[in-house]
């Protein structure tokens, strides 16, 4: 009979005589025309044996996605994942991925890509050339739009506070504080003052001084708070600014009900005192009358501060 050439995946091993026997091409070959031409080449694998989807005595390309730089690869296993920040686009790579294979700005390449623009980068995020996952935004930055390399600073009156900040997670600068420009907390209006808007850009825009009457001792204070809680204690006054509830006691010979601005002059014919201011006006209490046989003028810290002139009588409450 007439010698048969061997199938394609099939050699003729050396030295064999009259009966051509094919045997199967030597796993990490590549065999053509009866001959082992080459081992598999890089980029390629050629098993030897049936493995699932891939015959035996064949040659096989890694898939995109992947590369290989190894000779004589007998699986699918030795072709790699493409590196995350790049992108294996083509069949049987045969190197590593390279600066031409890097992930487009504007795109993240997760490991195993096989383009460069395998993921847009999303709102909150950037994402310069060649990175494998995007960035999120660092606090004090947000990202209104997809596909950027590169992060907005927080618009003034707002704070960003988080990590991968979009527009829609804008914190408003709340009452009582102020929010600069690229703000990723607040500033609290200081001891002092209050605040009674939102979206304040500075200091001066959204720190009041604390009202009249009333004493502000806590940062980032709101007017509806202090009007609610902080009403100057009786025996004190409170001028404007006012930033502790005993920082400016009344003194004897005044007296200082609750929510005082200023000391209110003890009135003719009545004392306050003698060692403590009073919290009430005396006129509405017998007690603080001047002493009978004595004379109380404006300011009297005691009962009987002067006595009557000789040749008067004083009753109780004159002057």
């Amino acid at each position: 009979d007439t010698p048969q050439d061997c199938h394609p995946g099939f050699y003729v091993p050396v030295n064999t005589e009259n009966n051509i026997v094919c045997q199967p091409c030597p796993a990490g070959s590549y065999c053509d025309d009866g001959q082992i031409v080459a081992p598999c080449e890089q980029g390629y694998f050629c098993p030897g044996q049936n493995d699932g989807n891939y015959k035996a005595n064949d040659t096989y390309k890694c898939p995109i996605g992947t590369y290989s730089t190894s000779i004589q690869a007998t699986s699918i296993d030795i072709c790699q994942a493409c590196t995350a920040g790049y992108a294996c686009s083509t069949v049987a790579m045969s190197s590593r991925p390279g600066v031409s294979d890097k992930c487009e700005a504007g795109f993240y390449c997760h490991y195993g890509s096989n383009s460069t623009q395998a993921k847009i980068c999303p709102e909150g995020y950037r994402c310069p050339a060649g990175v494998g996952k995007p960035i999120a935004c660092e606090p004090g930055f947000y990202q209104p739009n997809p596909q950027q390399t590169t992060c907005e600073t927080c618009l003034q009156g707002f704070y960003c506070p988080f990590y991968g900040m979009t527009s829609t997670d804008l914190q408003e600068c709340p009452i009582g504080s102020y929010c600069l420009s690229g703000s990723s907390i607040r500033k609290a209006c200081p001891t002092g003052t209050i605040g009674n808007e939102t979206q304040q850009i500075s200091k001066n825009a959204a720190c009041h001084n604390c009202l009249e009457g009333y004493y502000c001792d806590s940062e980032g204070l709101t007017e509806n708070n202090m009007k609610t809680s902080n009403i100057c204690n009786e025996g004190y006054y409170c001028p404007s600014g006012t930033k502790s509830q005993t920082a400016h006691p009344c003194e004897a010979g005044s007296f200082c009900p609750a929510g005082s601005v200023s000391p209110s002059n003890c009135p003719e014919n009545y004392y306050c005192g003698p060692n403590n201011p009073l919290t009430f006006d005396p006129t509405t209490n017998d007690k603080f009358k001047c002493q009978a046989g004595c004379m109380c003028a404006e300011n009297s810290k005691t009962s009987c501060p002067v006595k009557c002139d000789a040749g008067y009588y004083c009753e109780e409450g004159m002057s």
